[in-house]
């Protein structure tokens, strides 16, 4: 049989399910509006916003209820390999909306999607609860390919769509991260020749 014959199709308090071949389409409804609205987000509004960016490896997920047993969220385990802002253990664990436990499936629209083995750069805010949630929902996936022929890894994702040289995006990451740290800094900045002087 196939995979949507086998997912049952479950009405759940405040969310909308709809049947879409394998899978469900959910949209979650935030006062009014009748779906999710993702606003768009420069790579460097993320890298501000994030309060941690690193590289790594995907390498487990688990698909459970929330503890209301009203939505399904997919915790990513990532192991990882390169940290560029914030402090990182070597595992983190990023939570993302959606996923299928059981026979009951839940897609967010919008929502990153990962496959164990994935190799990623993400740029993460703290999750209100525990753990870590991508920035900008989608916005701050970055998948990392590796080029078969020529070993050239390489990077793109939804603020990045051109396949860009990871060397050249790291760099790139790397001077968002200190012109925000140099802008930070100086909007603080007191002369020394406003400061009082010592007695």
């Amino acid at each position: 049989s196939s995979m949507s014959d086998r997912i049952k199709f479950k009405s759940l308090p405040g969310v909308l399910l709809s049947s879409a071949t394998a899978c469900l389409m959910v949209m979650l409804t935030v006062g009014s509006s009748p779906a999710t609205t993702v606003v768009k987000k420069s790579l460097s509004t993320m890298a501000t916003e994030s309060a941690l960016i690193v590289e790594g490896a995907v390498v487990g997920k688990q698909s459970v209820w929330n503890d209301t047993h009203q939505y399904i969220i997919t915790e990513v385990y990532i192991e990882v390999t390169n940290s560029f802002k914030g402090k990182s253990t070597q595992y983190i664990t990023v939570r993302v909306l959606g996923g299928v436990v059981g026979d009951v499936g839940m897609y967010v629209s919008g929502s990153p999607n990962f496959e164990v083995d994935d190799k990623v750069l993400l740029m993460l805010e703290k999750h209100p609860l525990r753990d870590w949630r991508v920035v900008g929902f989608h916005q701050g996936k970055f998948e990392i390919s590796t080029d078969p022929q020529s070993g050239e890894k390489t990077v793109r994702g939804p603020a990045q769509p051109q396949a860009m040289a990871l060397t050249d995006f790291e760099a790139l990451l790397q001077g968002l991260i200190q012109d925000r740290k140099s802008t930070r800094l100086n909007s603080s900045h007191i002369p020394l020749s406003r400061m009082p002087a010592s007695a």
